[in-house]
Formats: C-alpha cells, structure tokens, sequence
C-alpha cells in the first residue's frame, strides 16, 4: 500500500505518516521496484493507535514504547496498565494545577475596581505582587 493511502485510510496528512516514520513509530517499509514504499496494511491501524493515544494525552515517546510493549504480547498486560495508570495521575496533576490557577484568576478578577477611566488596569499590579510573593 501507498503512503497516500495509508494517510487517506488514516485520517491524516501523508507527511504525518513520514513523521511517525522518522520518530521511529512506523518502521521503514521495503520499496517496491517502481522505487515506491510498499506499507503493509497493519500501518493504518498503527498510525490511527498513534493519533488516539495522542489525543488520550500520550507524548510520542510514550506511545513508542506502548508501541513496544504491543509488540513483546506475552505478559505485558501489568506494563501496559502502569503506563495508563501512570498517564492518569499526570492528567489528574494537571487538572489540579488548572483548577488552581482559575480559582486564582478568578479571586483576582473578583476583587476587580477597574473603571474606564484607570490608565492602567490594578490587576497588572495585583499581578506583579503575586510574582514577587512567590
């Protein structure tokens, strides 16, 4: 099969496939005679896993070694449940960092006496005092 294809079967670009190729995420196929690369049909499920775990939060490097555990089958299950355990703490760190900086944000615009006629808006300095309290 063709990069074309394989990109069109995929939902993404063709260079997307090229992409993932020169991060080490596809392997290299083998050209036919015409010079053309001959993609098995196994990419388009691979690139489709690369673009869900991407969207799960999953960094390329990350999903290359899921990647890897995918393809060592055998007694991989707990790996691959650490990865995802792993992932969901990050997310759930996140989620808390954000939650925490629009509650602060929110305080802040709360506590807000700005008028049109300010030259510049308190929260700047409001802002530079929270910096410098840090």
């Amino acid at each position: 099969m063709r990069i074309g294809e394989v990109a069109a079967k995929a939902g993404v670009h063709v260079q997307t496939v090229r992409f993932y190729e020169r991060r080490g995420l596809l392997k290299k196929p083998p050209r036919l005679s015409s010079g053309y690369r001959d993609y098995p049909a196994e990419t388009v499920r691979l690139v489709r896993f690369v673009k869900q775990s991407q969207a799960l939060g999953f960094t390329l490097n990350e999903i290359k070694a899921l990647i890897r555990l995918r393809d060592h089958r055998p007694g991989n299950s707990t790996q691959v449940r650490a990865a995802m355990q792993s992932k969901l703490r990050s997310i759930d760190e996140k989620i808390h960092l954000l939650q925490t900086m629009r509650d602060e944000l929110d305080s802040i615009l709360r506590t807000c006496k700005c008028s049109d006629t300010d030259l510049t808006c308190p929260l700047v300095d409001v802002l530079g005092v929270s910096a410098e309290a840090r």
